[in-house]
């Protein structure tokens, strides 16, 4: 390697909300071949299950008549029709997987440019059923250590705490009439057991996302085992492991209001429910394939390929262009329902808090400050009266703060809110301008009627042209990504080599058939040489190899190959040097 410095660059990455925003896209552009396959699956599923709880009805209904009314008899039959059973249960629930692993790679092969034919597709995955069904297990097996780590941890803290509450009382306390000191104990435990639940959950949910992408890596990584696709789903969720919890977690906000609504029309239409279920199945394999490209791009450097046609995620959201009161015209990314979906929980959930520490902090307030100056002072107020006003009045504020939470910041802060920016989104005006005071109080007035109304605002956003929900169009606004915080729209950064990658380009220019080299492949050489050192060591030294065995197919002299026997980072450096100040000086 030669030496010198280089300025690092980042590749433009997909915010979790993308992530599903983008999956949900290539559902709905591959829709129909992804539907019947996970009808299908659930067909295999419901009517395999029922098979099998048919033919162990049977043989127990069997079993009672002929052992004459002996249970020992009937419970050994139904046991032995159990284990006989167990192989058809374990059959169509991996078949249930395979079919899930099936869409995850079909989309992953629509991303990548990869032609295969649904035939060839299931050529490969249908055989490998058991693979997934032990992976299943796998999976379960791991789960089930962190639930028993869960259940024995809390009961080690259990009897720690016990001889504390003991000796401490609670009961005696609140006996005792003490109530100031009593609620705050007992509203201090409550709040701890909140935190305990909340961090629970996590653990819980982080271990699961990290786990989840095993199907999809046995239908698209070659001899990888049910055990080596676990410890692979592991190793490719290295250091995103919060970025893996929070794809889950938009991805079940956004399938939250169709079950809700779902669940409602289930009990006129029973199959309501089953349908529903067969048309999120295929949205979460898409999704899972998206994460699983992103994950790959960024830790293993997966798109840099020369062979490859360049794989754009970016390109499945909707965009729209603008004119500018200047007629400037602007192209801009909308927000898409995964990234609105998490500003919207984010900023609901800052709200929520806000809103129960004042509340906590005003009820403490009026007990022992407001209740004692007006109800024992002179004016001699009924508690009921006051109670009423009081709660008028907070109820008015809590509406007020609400509202304004999304007015100020959206006005004050160039169209975002935390949740927002968290979510790399903002808030523009139609005419690609920043958002007003006027703009801002619409949309944060008209937001409860988006959600009242039968979540009509996501029923929009999900398939409207424009991704608008009522508050959009009232105030002329539209939601875009925020493409300069996502690395899209980033400064060129000028990389910098040592002399001797310098004299190799200038050998290069001479001897090498740099023309060969098309403009996506020395855009992927110079992304490459821009992030290898985010890339750890071994996997860094793989891709080297990889590209630099490439670029020699590429750009060698007709007559020799060998010719460019230079070191492989120096090959790749001084192709990019040589290409960059001859041919693509503009790129």
């Amino acid at each position: 390697m030669s030496e010198g410095s280089q300025l690092n660059q980042t590749l433009p990455t997909l915010s979790p909300g993308n992530v599903v925003t983008i999956g949900a896209r290539l559902f709905s552009l591959n829709g129909g071949n992804y539907f019947v396959t996970s009808l299908l699956a659930h067909l295999w599923l419901y009517l395999g299950f029922f098979g099998a709880a048919l033919g162990l009805g049977v043989m127990a209904a069997i079993a009672f008549a002929a052992a004459d009314n002996n249970p020992a008899v009937t419970a050994g039959v139904i046991g032995l029709g159990a284990l006989v059973m167990l192989p058809l249960f374990a059959f169509v629930w991996g078949r249930y997987l395979a079919s899930g692993a099936l869409i995850s790679r079909l989309v992953f092969n629509f991303l990548t440019h990869q032609e295969e034919s649904l035939e060839t597709t299931r050529s490969q995955v249908y055989p490998n059923v058991w693979c997934y069904f032990w992976a299943s297990v796998w999976q379960g097996l791991i789960l089930l250590l962190v639930y028993a780590g869960i259940a024995g941890s809390l009961y080690v803290l259990w009897i720690s705490l016990f001889p504390l509450f003991t000796a401490f009382s609670l009961n005696r306390l609140w006996e005792s009439g003490d109530t100031d000191v009593s609620a705050f104990v007992w509203t201090s435990l409550f709040l701890l057991a909140m935190l305990l639940l909340l961090a629970i959950f996590l653990v819980i949910y982080y271990v699961t996302s990290r786990l989840w992408f095993c199907d999809a890596i046995l239908a698209l990584e070659n001899q990888v085992g049910p055990l080596e696709s676990v410890q692979r789903s592991w190793q490719i969720t290295r250091n995103q492991g919060f970025n893996a919890m929070t794809v889950l977690f938009v991805g079940t906000i956004v399938t939250t209001p169709p079950t809700i609504m779902a669940s409602l029309l289930n009990t006129f239409v029973p199959v309501v429910g089953i349908l529903m279920g067969v048309v999120v199945f295929p949205f979460w394999q898409a999704a899972k394939a998206v994460h699983y490209y992103e994950l790959r791009r960024r830790n293993e450097g997966l798109s840099f390929d020369f062979e490859a046609l360049p794989a754009r995620p970016r390109q499945y959201l909707r965009r729209v262009a603008l004119k500018t009161p200047e007629s400037i015209e602007l192209d801009f990314a909308l927000g898409g329902l995964g990234s609105r979906s998490l500003a919207w929980i984010t900023d609901q959930t800052l709200l929520f808090l806000s809103l129960a520490l004042v509340w906590l902090l005003g009820s403490a307030l009026y007990a022992y400050v407001v209740v004692p100056a007006v109800v024992d002072g002179p004016s001699s107020i009924a508690l009921d009266d006051l109670n009423l006003w009081v709660f008028a009045i907070a109820s008015l504020l809590t509406y007020a703060f609400s509202n304004g939470y999304y007015i100020a910041f959206e006005t004050f802060w160039q169209g975002q809110t935390p949740g927002k920016r968290w979510a790399k989104i903002r808030v523009i005006q139609d005419s690609g301008q920043l958002v007003g005071l006027r703009e801002a109080a619409i949309r944060s007035l008209i937001g409860p009627l988006d959600l009242g109304f039968f979540f009509l605002g996501v029923v929009l956003v999900a398939f409207g042209k424009s991704e608008k929900r009522l508050g959009d169009f009232a105030a002329g606004t539209l939601v875009v990504q925020d493409e300069k915080r996502q690395g899209v729209r980033q400064p060129t950064v000028q990389l910098r080599f040592g002399e001797r990658s310098q004299t190799t380009a200038q050998t290069l220019v001479q001897e090498a058939n740099l023309k060969a080299l098309t403009a996506d492949q020395y855009l992927t050489l110079r992304d490459f040489l821009g992030y290898r050192t985010q890339l750890e060591p071994a996997i860094r030294k793989k891709v080297t190899v990889g590209l630099a065995s490439q670029l020699r197919q590429i750009i060698a002299p007709p007559e020799s190959v060998a010719a460019l026997n230079f070191m492989d980072e120096e090959l790749l450096e001084a192709t990019y040097l040589a290409c960059r100040d001859t041919i693509y000086k503009q790129a």
